[in-house]
């Protein structure tokens, strides 16, 4: 079951790259908080279906781009964060 885990996080990345970037007007439908714990859910799913997966060439494609998106949730984190401890910094 292990061997198919990282065509999983593949599958789970693109959706969340085609329903945040490419069909935005589809996450509408969706209430703020349930938009976003979507897109969380997904994001994670992504990273966790790759760092349990077997090893290869496609783990590694796999656990790269969820990474980067592990990365950009990071630091929009830190960001949203520093505005509210800081005020409007930034603009």
């Amino acid at each position: 079951m292990k061997k198919y885990w990282a065509p999983i996080s593949l599958l789970l990345m693109t959706t969340f790259i085609v329903m945040y970037f490419f069909a935005p007007q589809a996450m509408d439908a969706l209430s703020s908080p349930y938009n976003t714990l979507l897109l969380l859910i997904l994001l994670l799913g992504a990273f966790i279906t790759a760092l349990f997966s077997e090893r290869g060439r496609l783990k590694v494609i796999a656990l790269s781009l969820s990474s980067l998106g592990i990365l950009g949730l990071g630091v929009a984190l830190i960001y949203i964060i520093g505005m509210m401890l800081f005020g409007n910094f930034g603009t």
